[in-house]
């Protein structure tokens, strides 16, 4: 057990920072690009947990299958019904007791891969940030620094783990749902194929909205973040001169400005 974790320990540490290679302009025009280029990097690995995300729930798609093939060989009975029975119920028997052992080792190989993800963009971001110069730091206020390299992070986290976890899971849901519906009934794939535009279409309207909304709730919180710092690095002062109340105020009206940026109506 030590040696394995002293082995994970010492794995290295992805290096994206030929991805932020172009100057600050030309990244921030190509957010996706950045997104894509880390995704791409680790392929093979999201390969690998789709396919043990296959695996694991085949039972939940199997299942309806199997109970309509029971329920088939019992109302309409014939000389093989208790071995169609038997064969169907060992069928569900066995992708639904595979289901715990494999969902633990997607849930481990696809949490390790995200870790490795993350710990690649902090390692990435700690270069950048030796990189630049003393000027920059000068300008610019350490809290928002601070909440920036936090907040983005935490940002391409989250999409990374509701990428790998919801949407390709929603997707080959979608595919496996598809193929049977086509086999089973022509009906409700027609619905498939009527819905699935339209909720494309309404993504697609609201999508610069959200997007506008996100940004301003972003900036006034870096806003907010480097305000606190200076307020907490002018203590001293402020108890010296007797300020404490000016800087609440002031201070609460950031909050107030941070609790209503970002409210899409």
């Amino acid at each position: 057990m030590n040696a394995k974790k002293h082995s994970q320990a010492n794995t290295p540490i992805p290096d994206y920072e030929p991805l932020f290679s172009e100057n600050a302009d030309e990244v921030r025009k190509k957010p996706i690009k950045i997104l894509v280029g880390i995704l791409g990097a680790n392929w093979i690995k999201i390969l690998i947990s789709s396919f043990l995300y296959v695996i694991k729930a085949i039972g939940i798609w199997l299942m309806p299958i199997v109970t309509s093939n029971i329920i088939n060989a019992v109302t309409n009975p014939t000389e093989d019904v208790y071995r169609i029975i038997a064969i169907n119920a060992i069928v569900l028997f066995i992708v639904l007791i595979q289901n715990v052992p494999t969902h633990m080792l997607y849930a481990k190989y696809t949490d390790t891969m995200l870790r490795n993800i993350g710990a690649g963009l902090r390692n990435t971001m700690v270069k950048k940030l030796q990189q630049l110069s003393l000027t920059y730091y000068k300008e610019i206020e350490s809290g928002r620094v601070q909440s920036k390299f936090l907040r983005d992070i935490e940002a391409i986290e989250f999409f990374n783990n509701h990428f790998i976890k919801t949407i390709i899971s929603a997707i080959i849901s979608i595919i496996v749902s598809v193929i049977i519906s086509i086999t089973k009934s022509g009906t409700i794939t027609i619905f498939y194929a009527l819905v699935v535009p339209v909720n494309v279409m309404l993504i697609n309207f609201f999508r610069h909205k959200m997007r506008e909304s996100n940004y301003m709730f972003r900036k006034e919180n870096e806003n907010m973040s480097a305000n606190i710092t200076t307020m907490i690095e002018m203590i001293p002062v402020t108890k010296a001169h007797g300020l404490e109340n000016e800087e609440i105020a002031r201070l609460e009206a950031n909050i107030r400005k941070l609790k209503e940026k970002g409210i899409y109506c």
